[in-house]
């Protein structure tokens, strides 16, 4: 069965984002500081806690760029990624008949003493570099996860090239194409 442009693009994982209204592309950063081992997170509205930057990516834009945007909207901080920690996919919980696939991807700050936002705005109330063990005391949104990310994230084993999404978008088009 020949698929439409729009079935085209809601079945593209990584490159571009979709403009498929029913495929969503979620992205998060954990972003640690070599000089002291910190971590950025972000302090989020409603009492929700604290978690690592991220939201959606945009329409047209690739999950790296939508990663590094929403470090700097919602942190403060301009940020390097350096490998893809997880990725994760399946029906969006809030959106009836919605896909989502959410990357999760590891990062350093371009600058090493780069201050993190500290005045509210829609985006986050502000971000702090926090140490494992103060992440340990305080609410964290979605329970441990960012431990869970932390601890993934201290074997290089779990971390994957940042090229392998593109590797794997290269396998699917080729596979479209057959």
């Amino acid at each position: 069965m020949a698929e439409t442009g729009d079935q085209q693009q809601c079945s593209s994982l990584v490159g571009v984002v979709p403009t498929c209204k029913d495929f969503l592309v979620g992205v998060s950063v954990l972003v640690r500081r070599e000089c002291d081992g910190k971590y950025l997170v972000v302090q989020e509205f409603c009492n929700q806690g604290f978690y690592m930057p991220a939201g959606l990516a945009s329409p047209g834009e690739t999950p790296q760029e939508a990663t590094v945007r929403e470090a700097m909207e919602e942190a403060g901080v301009e940020v390097e990624l350096t490998g893809i920690l997880q990725v994760r996919y399946g029906l969006h919980p809030g959106r009836e008949g919605a896909m989502r696939i959410i990357v999760h991807y590891t990062g350093k700050p371009k600058c090493e003493t780069a201050e993190t936002k500290s005045v509210p705005d829609f985006e986050s109330i502000g971000a702090v570099w926090a140490s494992e063990e103060e992440l340990s005391t305080v609410r964290l949104r979605n329970g441990k996860q960012v431990l869970n990310m932390i601890a993934m994230s201290k074997n290089p084993a779990h971390i994957w090239p940042l090229s392998a999404l593109s590797e794997l978008t290269a396998v699917q088009s080729d596979a479209l194409e057959e």
